[in-house]
């Protein structure tokens, strides 16, 4: 199964993890090289970022047993940087579906974000090696996802399995959350801030319901549609700057949205001569600036579409 896809800024490579193994794939999916993550016994890779990508790209893998490690040569020759345990107080909660640790790289400030199946969301310093702050999440949930404001880095934001969004902004507090918006009755799927309109908050639930969120005005969202699939969504994935998102489920269907709601495409099948249906969707990802998409499925294939105008 793929659990995970991410890909790169730059060039053409495209990660997939598995429980126990990274796989380093090509644009036309030759696969450069799969290679382990030396997990400790009982643990699994719960979450992969790109950090670095404009300079000297580097892999970043974590496990739910809160350990980090950064690669380098990630598609040639896989050498470990540096590893260490970002956080040491992991507890599975109920309802997190394996969460583990998840993280967030910003870029500006060589930040990276900790947080998962813990009441904190810790910050490092990487080029310092330090952990800077650790921040309370406010909430006994588990939190499932999180994205930061790449412009300036004061401002992120986190979804949680209670169904909360919180927003927090260095530049108030460190210590708690500036606004919750509690529209959300389910698991957070995805949490996005557009990185050409910092001031919306996007947010999708395990229901299929999006919504859209004014930072000004945290009480009430601004828009919400469902992606009405027969069974809940199991992924999202919404693009950094082009207004669309894609939604999969378990049904073996992925629904393409624009930002009204208005259903663009649907998509059931390989374009294959024998029409080989896709499996259950248990990931997806957009390209940064393409409009290409990724999803992963139960049945261990990745499939990757793009906008024919593209």
């Amino acid at each position: 199964t793929a659990y995970e896809i991410r890909l790169s800024l730059v060039g053409s490579e495209m990660c997939i993890r598995d429980r126990y193994q990274r796989r380093v794939r090509g644009e036309e999916g030759s696969k450069y090289l799969s290679f382990s993550n030396f997990n400790a016994y009982g643990t699994h890779i719960s979450s992969l970022n790109f950090i670095n990508v404009h300079d000297v790209p580097l892999l970043a893998t974590e496990t739910d047993d809160g350990v980090v490690r950064i690669w380098r040569s990630f598609s040639d020759n896989p050498e470990i940087v540096t590893a260490w345990r970002a956080l040491s107080d992991i507890l599975p909660a109920r309802g997190s579906r394996g969460i583990g640790m998840i993280l967030d790289w910003q870029q500006e400030n060589s930040c990276m974000m900790a947080s998962g199946e813990t009441s904190v969301i810790r910050v490092w310093d990487i080029e310092k090696e330090l952990a800077v702050e650790n921040i309370p999440t406010g909430t006994n949930s588990v939190v499932t996802c999180m994205t930061n404001n790449r412009v300036g880095g004061r401002s992120f934001v986190i979804g949680c399995a209670d169904g909360t969004v919180r927003l927090f902004d260095w530049r108030v507090s460190k210590y708690s959350a500036v606004e919750t918006f509690s529209e959300h009755k389910r698991f957070i799927l995805n949490v996005q801030m557009q990185k050409n309109n910092s001031g919306q908050i996007i947010s999708g639930d395990d229901e299929g319901n999006v919504k859209f969120w004014d930072i000004r005005n945290p009480l009430a969202s601004i828009r919400t549609f469902n992606t009405q699939h027969q069974n809940f969504p199991s992924a999202l994935a919404i693009h950094d700057y082009a207004p669309i998102l894609a939604a999969g489920s378990q049904g073996q269907k992925i629904k393409v949205f624009n930002f009204n709601g208005e259903e663009l495409n649907m998509i059931r099948y390989h374009n294959s001569f024998l029409g080989q249906r896709i499996g259950p969707i248990s990931c997806l990802a957009f390209h940064p600036y393409k409009l290409v998409l990724a999803a992963g499925a139960t049945d261990s294939i990745v499939s990757m579409y793009s906008s024919s105008k593209s």
